[in-house]
């Protein structure tokens, strides 16, 4: 049977200052029983708005958002809203997400991205990476892994902070920004090796400590820790879609023992890879 990701859905969290909130994008608005849905905007009557950064993911359907400014459909795109803007958003169907936020306390990140959003919206591309985050988030929530759901989503929110936040003479990035993007590419390029706070830090021209330190300030947890998750990831997707073997699996995320690899998944998702590959193609069925 199918999971619903509604029911672990919203879900909130405070990490490193920021407060976050998950939900559904466009869930409650069934279009199938409202095919005279308004949208224009003098139709403004059920929106709403907030105090806080909010930023749309058009991951599965067209989202469709609509403000005093107009009507604007989207697809395969992030959607970042200033506070305060009233609004409203739609989708044909689940899978879209919202991803709510808030700094509790003034920081340069707050400064600069009031800047960035406070004349309006503002799009970015949707990513591989930045979908398999939310999506991943969400299934995890689903299955009651809630610090592996917390770790996709602070990466997923950094990765919106780098793009917005670019260097600038006028707007420093923040001082661990350039390192935190050098780390992550190395690692997620390099999942099938040997990764090592030595080799780590020798490709990213710093001390182990400071790359030790800058991942736990960051990503609240050791190089290790996000090594794991990182390759559990992409474990998972190999098995959700290919028909590669358990062992090549194994192979292909740095792990030449099956059965190691084997009791590694079993913690993390409390079921054995062949399970989980079963329990998936058994969802997936009409």
């Amino acid at each position: 049977m199918k999971q619903n990701k509604e029911s672990c859905l919203p879900f909130s969290f405070s990490a490193g200052g920021v407060k976050i909130k998950v939900y559904m994008a466009g869930g409650s608005l069934l279009l199938k029983d409202r095919q005279d849905f308004p949208t224009s905007p003098e139709n403004l009557g059920g929106s709403h708005s907030h105090f806080a950064y909010e930023a749309f993911f058009a991951v599965s359907h067209p989202l469709s958002l609509v403000t005093a400014q107009g009507t604007e459909a989207y697809r395969q795109r992030i959607v970042l809203l200033p506070p305060k803007l009233l609004h409203y958003s739609f989708s044909p169907g689940e899978g879209n997400y919202c991803l709510l936020f808030t700094f509790q306390e003034q920081s340069d990140a707050a400064e600069r991205l009031h800047t960035v959003l406070h004349s309006g919206i503002r799009t970015l591309g949707l990513e591989a990476e930045d979908a398999f985050c939310i999506q991943n988030a969400a299934e995890a929530l689903n299955r009651g892994y809630g610090e592996e759901a917390k770790l996709l989503i602070r990466l997923l929110f950094l990765r919106i902070l780098r793009r917005l936040l670019p260097d600038s003479r006028e707007a420093p990035a923040p001082q661990n920004s350039g390192h935190m993007n050098a780390i992550e590419t190395f690692i997620n390029n390099n999942l099938t090796g040997n990764l090592t706070l030595e080799n780590v830090s020798r490709h990213v021209h710093l001390s182990s400590r400071q790359v030790s330190r800058i991942i736990r300030q960051e990503w609240d947890c050791t190089l290790v820790q996000l090594v794991t998750e990182k390759r559990l990831a992409r474990a998972e997707m190999l098995l959700k879609g290919t028909k590669l073997p358990v062992s090549d699996i194994a192979a292909s995320i740095f792990c030449s023992n099956p059965n190691y690899f084997y009791s590694l998944f079993r913690r993390r998702y409390g079921i054995t890879p062949l399970q989980y590959r079963k329990s998936v193609h058994k969802g997936a069925e009409p």
